[in-house]
C-alpha cells in the first residue's frame, strides 16, 4: 500500500533497522543514514526513528492535507514492518550472520583465537570429518600451511579414491577412516575409549574440518526432519569436538582444538 511504502521510506529498510516490538530500530546493528533516503541524521548510525524519537517525533510532513501524528507514524511504522517481513526478513530481526558477530562470546572466542598468533610451531595434525574429496585439506596446503597428519572420513568410497589421487606424493601423512561411528561410536554421546583411540593413534589434533550433512535443517527443505538418523551428525560434531577437547587437555595439551565446521543455520 502507499501508507505502508511511505512508511517504510521514512522509518525502516530492508536492512534489518527495526527490531520486534520497538519503534527505535535495532540499536545493535551499525548502518548509516543513506539507506532511508538520508531522511535521518547521516553523521550518525542512528536510524530514523530513533532521531525522531529524540526530537520529540517533530513531524512537518502533511499528506492529504492532514499533519502526521505521533500515533498515525507508530501506525504507519507498524504496517511496514508487516509488509516488510513478507519480503526481506523475519520481523526486522536482525541477520543470523550479524547476530552471530556481535555476541559477546564470538568475540571471546575471536580473541582468544588472535592470542594464538605465532604459537603454533610445529605442523598441524588435522581431523576432517564428512571430507569427501578432500577439498579442506586442499586449500590448507593451498594456503600454505603446514600439514604432519591428516585423517578423512567419509562413507563415500567413490569420493576417498577421489579425495587420494588429490593428496598423492604430497609428503603428508593421510589416513582414511570410512564411518563417522568408527570415530564416534553408535550412541547419541561419543564413546570416549574409541575417541581416546583415535589421538592415541593419530592425534594430538590441532584442528577440526567438517561439513556434516544438513538437508535437514535446511530452510529449502519442506520435510526437514531434526529427529531422523541422518540429522544427528550435525549437533554429534559438537559433541566430538567437545570431547576430542576434554581428553587432550588432560594428556596436557595447553590448548583447545580449532574447528571449522561448514553449514545452514539451525537452531
Amino acid at each position: 500500500s502507499n501508507s505502508a511504502s511511505a512508511a517504510m521510506n521514512l522509518y525502516s529498510c530492508v536492512n534489518s533497522c527495526g527490531s520486534s516490538g520497538s519503534e527505535l530500530g535495532n540499536i545493535n546493528l551499525f548502518h548509516r543514514g543513506c539507506c532511508h533516503n538520508e531522511r535521518g541524521d547521516v553523521n550518525s548510525f542512528k536510524s530514523p526513528m530513533q532521531v525522531n524519537r529524540e526530537k520529540g517525533f517533530v513531524c512537518v510532513k502533511k499528506e492529504n492535507g492532514q499533519e502526521c501524528s505521533l500515533d498515525m507514524i507508530k501506525q504507519k511504522y507498524a504496517t511496514a514492518k508487516r509488509e516488510e517481513s513478507k519480503v526481506a526478513n523475519e520481523e526486522c530481526l536482525a541477520a543470523e550472520d550479524s547476530k552471530i558477530y556481535a555476541c559477546p562470546v564470538y568475540l571471546s572466542h575471536c580473541e582468544k583465537f588472535h592470542q594464538r598468533k605465532g604459537t603454533q610451531k610445529s605442523p598441524l595434525r588435522v581431523l576432517e570429518l564428512f571430507s569427501g574429496i578432500g577439498s579442506g585439506s586442499l586449500t590448507l596446503k593451498k594456503l600454505r600451511i603446514p600439514l604432519h597428519t591428516v585423517v578423512h572420513c567419509d562413507h563415500d568410497p567413490i569420493a576417498n579414491e577421489v579425495c587420494k589421487f588429490n593428496h598423492q606424493r604430497d609428503g603428508i601423512r593421510h589416513v582414511y577412516i570410512d564411518t563417522f561411528e568408527e570415530i564416534y561410536g553408535e550412541r547419541s554421546v561419543p564413546d570416549e575409549g574409541m575417541v581416546a583411540e583415535l589421538v592415541d593413534d593419530y592425534g594430538p589434533f590441532d584442528l577440526v574440518l567438517a561439513g556434516a550433512p544438513c538437508s535437514n535443517y535446511s530452510g529449502i527443505n519442506a520435510k526437514r526432519d531434526a529427529s531422523c538418523a541422518n540429522a544427528q551428525y550435525l549437533p554429534n560434531v559438537g559433541k566430538l569436538i567437545t570431547k576430542l577437547n576434554s581428553i587432550q587437555k588432560k594428556r596436557g595439551m595447553t590448548h583447545g582444538v580449532l574447528f571449522l565446521s561448514e553449514n545452514v543455520v539451525f537452531k
